[in-house]
């Protein structure tokens, strides 16, 4: 059955465009960096569906939030990764996040929208892609009304291939330079609408064969 991402409509926080919150992230304005991921597993959208508020990397199997607090001091003491046992709530914790996105220019949007699974687990593979940012508009309109994005950090290579797919379907054009700390050594450059965006592969925001201390380094690079 088809699913629908959590913020396909927005978050109140988001950037305004025409006088109307944008959809289909997390998007705040002054933002300079999107960090695209692919589509939340199973076990979040049924506590989604179930009533639990919704943000990025909230399994507890993912390692974003790990990496973040590398780098990112924690505040009174609460980590960035929330956990049951945490000392303050689901709630408060997602609070803190997108106040710490703010401060640091990050806005959030996965790639697919809209998909169904050939089989109901986290493995990407298993994504059908039924509609995603690129063939709903929904990318260009927040890249249009937030004018201070300049980078596009995919945290998964399924994500960069639905991005990089549906671009090519618009025939965007994008130049391709050596970039030796991104996870597959290039960075892609997209000229859109006259400004530069840069396009990064991460390494995997979950376990890889690769190290912490070399993601870490890398988060850090580009966060």
């Amino acid at each position: 059955m088809p699913e629908t991402h959590p913020l396909y409509n927005g978050h109140p926080a988001n950037a305004l465009f025409n006088g109307i919150q944008l959809t289909g992230g997390l998007l705040l304005p002054g933002s300079t960096t999107i960090i695209s991921g692919t589509f939340p597993p199973p076990q979040v959208m049924a506590q989604f569906l179930a009533g639990e508020s919704f943000l990025y990397y909230q399994s507890s199997r993912s390692h974003f939030w790990n990496r973040a607090e590398s780098f990112v001091p924690f505040e009174n003491n609460l980590r960035w990764k929330w956990l049951r046992r945490s000392g303050e709530t689901q709630q408060q914790n997602i609070e803190r996040k997108i106040q710490l996105a703010t401060e640091r220019g990050w806005s959030f949007m996965d790639c697919f929208s809209i998909i169904d699974r050939i089989v109901n687990n986290a493995d990407d593979n298993n994504i059908i892609n039924i509609e995603d940012i690129i063939s709903n508009g929904m990318l260009f309109t927040a890249l249009t009304a937030i004018p201070t994005i300049n980078k596009i950090l995919c945290t998964y290579s399924t994500a960069l291939n639905c991005l990089l797919n549906g671009l090519n379907e618009h025939e965007a054009i994008l130049n391709v330079d050596q970039e030796n700390m991104a996870a597959d050594e290039v960075k892609r450059v997209w000229n859109f609408e006259g400004r530069n965006i840069d396009i990064v592969l991460l390494y995997p925001a979950s376990r890889s064969r690769h190290t912490a201390a070399i993601k870490n380094q890398q988060y850090q690079y580009y966060l």
